[in-house]
């Protein structure tokens, strides 16, 4: 593990390797507000799941935005875990398991990519599918927005850009070593917890966001006010319409699509989009 400072000061933990998916995933949380759009916000909220919560970014988000909040986060990985848990030690509010949320309990099989530690997955195929999709259709300009140094030094070899990145990319999800870890389902969650109402539901699980969602009856999605999950791009066809009928089935009033990119089409890119969900009137608590 390795110190480092955050652009706000923060200072936490992360992987050996994992400076540069923590300045990604900093960028995301903190500069793009990538999980508070569509009217999506953490003004005011009480309980917060982050479901793949990485080594706490987005659960000091939650408490800079909302100090009385309760956050729950989920992270399978154990070094990620090891993180987190520094990172959230002087928020006693911020609850910590170290599981995966899926259709049911039980154990899953798992893939950690060390020098991509943020990017755990149980579906490893579509992750590298995505570095492909990635390498072939991202512009300078999205790279800048995350690694500046990076999309300068490809704009000097701007003819070789596409290999490089693949190269890149490749190197990043070499050597993935398998890891089982202990699951359990949002219903269960919502049972142990005694939850009666979610003021935010996040889900960004590389790729198991149905079974995420599977786990979850109706009666405990009513509880939930706001909904934020990222699709991985081989789901965005099918799973996004059926999600969406769900999700206004029960009671969501307003749901809307972002792509990864700025000007991407949120289901017909090749990349990731996130589907942001709220409601008109708030589950009463």
């Amino acid at each position: 593990m390795t110190r480092v400072t955050l652009p706000n000061g923060l200072r936490i933990v992360v992987p050996r390797h994992g400076r540069a998916d923590v300045s990604f995933i900093y960028a995301e949380i903190f500069e793009g507000r990538c999980y508070e759009q569509e009217g999506v916000t953490l003004a005011g909220s009480r309980v917060v799941l982050d479901v793949g919560a990485n080594v706490g970014i987005f659960a000091l988000r939650v408490k800079q935005a909302a100090p009385d909040a309760r956050v729950f986060c989920f992270e399978p990985a154990p070094l990620t875990f090891a993180c987190l848990l520094q990172n959230a030690a002087a928020h006693t509010d911020i609850e910590l398991l170290d599981c995966a949320l899926a259709r049911e309990p039980g154990a899953l099989q798992m893939t950690y990519f060390p020098r991509s530690p943020g990017n755990a997955t149980r579906h490893p195929e579509l992750k590298l599918g995505e570095a492909s999709a990635f390498a072939a259709h991202a512009t300078l300009r999205w790279v800048f927005r995350f690694d500046k140094l990076g999309a300068l030094l490809l704009a000097l070899v701007f003819p070789l850009r596409r290999p490089i990145l693949r190269a890149m990319f490749k190197r990043l999800y070499a050597g993935g070593v398998p890891f089982e870890c202990r699951a359990t389902t949002l219903d269960q969650v919502f049972a142990e917890q005694r939850l009666d109402v979610v003021d935010l539901l996040k889900i960004d699980v590389e790729g198991s966001e149905r079974d995420v969602l599977a786990g979850l009856s109706d009666v405990n999605l009513a509880r939930v006010r706001q909904l934020v999950v990222e699709v991985t791009p081989d789901y965005k066809a099918t799973f996004i319409p059926e999600l969406e009928r769900r999700l206004r089935d029960n009671g969501f009033t307003h749901v809307a699509l972002r792509s990864m990119l700025p000007t991407g089409a949120p289901v017909s890119d090749v990349f990731p989009c996130t589907v942001y969900a709220t409601r008109d009137t708030a589950p009463p608590r």
